[in-house]
């Protein structure tokens, strides 16, 4: 599963890879699958699960601590058992099971010898200088899956009518489903709902039972069959006001306000509602990025300014430690480029402030809120 350091992997040719290397087998002792989306390692699982043939789930039992969990993993792991053979022993989503120097305890039982079974682990992150990475890589055991991007990333001019990768999955992924899925209908499909791939996933199901098995699926037919999400309408909100263009930031408020704008459950919301939506999201985005500006240091801001391939193993660790590993991970990094920190915080101020007063039911103006804050991020761009 190693790469080339020439050129980072996409996603799609990183998960194919590691497929393919695990589908085959053998396995090794410990497997351990990062990145942000769940879904996403979902069939990494399942080809694991082919090539070792008998799997159990692993989970903490109701009131278990995660020290008590990680020991019953690791005793689980470590014992043979009289009826059967090996299996492979998954652990979804273990990060605070293996908190606190717990995750040392893998590289200290891989120390003393072969486990009877494998272990496959699903994590967000795992810092690439421990001692535990560096065996894992030996082992052909890391599979560090990058973001499935749903836009160019930043060192790539993007190109007219050339789908995403997201879209790309989707089209892969229609496949599997007997849809013949049209790129304009792929586009189609991520305006609706955003970003996520599970969401994207299970609406193509669904299609599989509306339309005919194997006919071209158009634009046409998501948008006779698929309830859009406000996913679009907040993204071009949030880039108008990035630009400071007030107008048409005002103008997008007001008929969303009166229209309304689907909410992330599906929900048409308007007034104050939508209102709540729209701030809940700049909040949420820009506390992120307020959090990274202050962990940055410097040697990690002249990285950050590097292309991933250019990046020292110890540098890229550390800023996936900083900035995590998902899809959104490119406009992270955009935005700690192109916004200081004191716009940032301005912005997270702003829309945490809007916040308190809709809770506290203080008066409130949408519009006026939305002048300051297309002024504080228009005069960052500028």
């Amino acid at each position: 599963m190693a790469v080339s350091r020439s050129r980072a992997p996409t996603f799609l040719e990183a998960s194919a890879r590691a497929e393919a290397r695990l589908s085959r087998g053998p396995l090794p002792p410990l497997i351990v699958v990062t990145g942000e989306e769940p879904f996403l390692k979902e069939p990494l699982i399942a080809a694991a699960g082919r090539a070792a043939g008998e799997v159990e789930t692993f989970s903490a039992r109701t009131g278990e601590g995660d020290s008590a969990a990680c020991a019953r993993l690791l005793e689980a792991w470590s014992t043979a058992t009289l009826l059967g053979g090996p299996r492979l022993i998954v652990a979804r989503a273990a990060d605070a099971l293996l908190q606190r120097g717990r995750l040392a305890r893998l590289e200290e039982r891989l120390e003393a010898g072969t486990p009877p079974h494998t272990l496959l682990v699903t994590l967000e992150t795992l810092d690439g200088r421990t001692r535990l990475a560096r065996r894992l890589q030996r082992l052909d055991g890391l599979v560090a899956l990058p973001p499935l991007r749903d836009a160019p990333p930043p060192w790539a001019s993007p190109r007219a009518d050339e789908p995403t990768e997201l879209e790309q999955w989707l089209a892969a992924r229609a496949r599997d489903e007997s849809l013949a899925l049209q790129p304009a209908a792929a586009a189609e499909l991520v305006r609706r709902l955003g970003n996520d791939p599970a969401r994207l996933a299970g609406t193509l199901s669904q299609l599989k039972l509306i339309l005919k098995p194997g006919g071209p699926v158009t634009a046409r037919d998501v948008a006779a069959h698929v309830r859009p999400t406000g996913a679009q309408q907040l993204a071009v909100f949030e880039s108008r006001l990035r630009g400071g263009a007030i107008g048409p930031s005002l103008e997008l408020l007001d008929r969303m306000l009166a229209e309304g704008v689907y909410d992330h459950d599906g929900r048409l919301v308007s007034g104050d509602p939508a209102v709540d939506l729209l701030l809940r999201g700049l909040a949420g985005h820009y506390s992120r990025l307020v959090e990274a500006h202050e962990r940055l240091t410097p040697p990690l801001r002249a990285a950050l300014g590097r292309r991933p391939w250019e990046r020292s193993p110890e540098d890229a660790a550390a800023l996936s430690a900083v900035l995590g590993a998902g899809g959104r991970r490119v406009f992270l990094e955009r935005d700690l480029r192109e916004l200081p920190l004191p716009a940032a915080r301005a912005v997270f101020e702003l829309a945490l402030g809007g916040l308190r007063r809709l809770r506290d039911g203080e008066g409130l103006s949408a519009h006026a809120l939305t002048v300051r804050l297309a002024r504080a991020l228009g005069s960052a761009a500028a």
